[in-house]
């Protein structure tokens, strides 16, 4: 006599193998940085070296508008100072004017022109800051061809601060704008030194000190803006990801439990979706002898045995391309031809049943337990869609989903019984076997066969 176990399996014949009860897969611990400890790198002005490679595109695109409002300024800047040079420099004017409106406006017009110009839209802030660079040595260009008794030679230094400031009001790289500012600042101290000598002046270095230690403060507070402006672009640019990571997350949820093409109407409208259904076929799969199963498992091992056997099909049901609708307990719905109406809807539908028998067959052979499965499948008209706003459910309505449901009940184990609506789309397709017309419960007398196989299929 075999020897019955704590649960109440025979040692032979009956026992479920171990492996096939291990415990259910748990979420592995997140392991990613939190926001929190994300943004402390933002301050570091460094990510990782994928994550540094996304943010350079999201702060050239974002940093966009900041250059073409800062060239725009500048551009009406240098035109309005030029009618300056008439009063500050009413000797070298002519000179001034050419260095303004043939090299400079022209060349920070082009700039601002790519900057609307999508595939120069990526280098718009590194030319930006070089055309500031560019922009500032022709002013000091200005001042020091301007003579020294001319206004224009110690004041236009003032528009040197603003460059300066605009560079790092371009929400430019941080290193890249550091780079420009205080090349500014040490071109202006090389021609300011040189042409001290020229002049032999005390004056002309006594102005030159003060003007570099002016426009070092001005390059230290540039800089403090442009750290601020490069840290915040790098906070949003995580808060977004944040944002973005949840979005996936809470679309992969939403799609792995509806429809895609229902998942995809919730997303863009949020509200009740249901919609009227001509010709759809429904099947109910009911596990037999589950009761008694559940009686001799433990709640793990159960769970565990239902894992399997819905993954399967699961599986199924994805490559016959028809739609799960729910598990109640042990038993098993699905819909073909909504959402996504098709003409073999049957077809498919008894192509799947089939396959299901088959499984559960071998599934209870292989592990020597005598459990089935009791199918019924009907066609006809439904109402789908998803209502409330609580834990929203894809479901089905109607009186071919109630006849589907009385044909799986009232049928046999291990067996797919089909109503006359369904049997009539199939055709000659399958080997049915008629049963007669069945007393079915709220239905009186109801026409049923019993589906078998699919012509022509080897396996059957």
């Amino acid at each position: 006599m075999p020897i019955q176990n704590s649960q109440g399996f025979s040692e032979q014949g009956n026992q479920l193998p171990v492996t096939l009860f291990s415990q259910l897969p748990v979420d592995n611990e997140i392991t990613e940085l939190s926001l929190e400890a994300q943004i402390k790198t933002a301050y570091r002005l460094r990510f990782s070296r994928e994550n540094e490679r996304r943010f350079q595109v999201f702060y050239s695109k974002t940093s966009l508008l900041f250059s073409r409002a800062t060239l725009f300024v500048a551009i009406v800047g240098y035109i309005i100072f030029g009618l300056a040079d008439l009063w500050s420099l009413p000797v070298t004017y002519p000179k001034a004017w050419f260095i303004r409106y043939a090299l400079i406006c022209p060349l920070y017009a082009l700039v601002w022109a790519l900057s609307f110009q999508v595939k120069w839209s990526k280098l718009i802030p590194k030319l930006a800051g070089m055309t500031h660079l560019v922009g500032a040595v022709g002013l000091m260009a200005i001042m020091a061809i301007a003579l020294p008794s001319e206004v224009g030679h110690r004041m236009y230094f003032l528009g040197l601060a603003f460059v300066i400031l605009a560079v790092h009001f371009s929400r430019l790289k941080f290193g890249y704008a550091t780079f420009l500012g205080w090349t500014m600042m040490f071109i202006y101290t090389g021609l300011g030194v040189w042409k001290a000598m020229v002049l032999k002046s005390s004056d002309e270095t006594a102005f030159l000190i003060g003007n570099v230690f002016y426009l070092s403060f001005m390059n230290i507070a540039g800089m403090f803006i442009s750290y601020i402006l490069e840290a915040s672009a790098r906070i949003e640019f995580l808060q977004r990801q944040a944002l973005d990571h949840e979005k996936q997350r809470s679309e992969s949820l939403l799609f792995s439990i509806l429809p895609q093409k229902i998942a995809k109407r919730l997303t863009q409208n949020r509200g009740t979706i249901a919609q009227e259904y001509p010709v759809t076929s429904i099947l109910f799969a009911d596990i037999a002898n589950f009761t008694p199963l559940s009686e001799k498992l433990t709640p793990t091992e159960l769970i565990t045995l239902l894992n399997e056997i819905f993954s399967e099909f699961d599986r199924l049901v994805e490559q016959y391309g028809v739609e799960k609708i729910k598990t109640i307990g042990d038993c098993y719905m699905i819909a073909s031809g909504v959402p996504n109406p098709r003409p073999d809807h049957a077809q498919a539908i008894a192509c799947l049943a089939i396959d299901l028998v088959r499984y559960i067959n071998n599934f209870a052979q292989k592990y020597r337990y005598p459990i089935n499965l009791r199918i019924g499948i009907h066609s006809g008209t439904v109402v789908a869609g998803v209502i409330g706003q609580q834990k929203l459910m894809y479901d089905l309505w109607g009186d071919t989903v109630n006849t589907a449901s009385r044909m799986e009940s009232h049928g046999e184990v291990g067996k797919i019984q089909i109503s006359r609506a369904t049997y009539d789309l199939l055709g000659n397709e399958f080997i049915c076997e008629s049963q007669g017309k069945i007393d079915v419960k709220g239905k009186g007398k109801l026409e049923t066969w019993h589906l078998i196989a699919k012509r022509g299929r080897v396996d059957y």
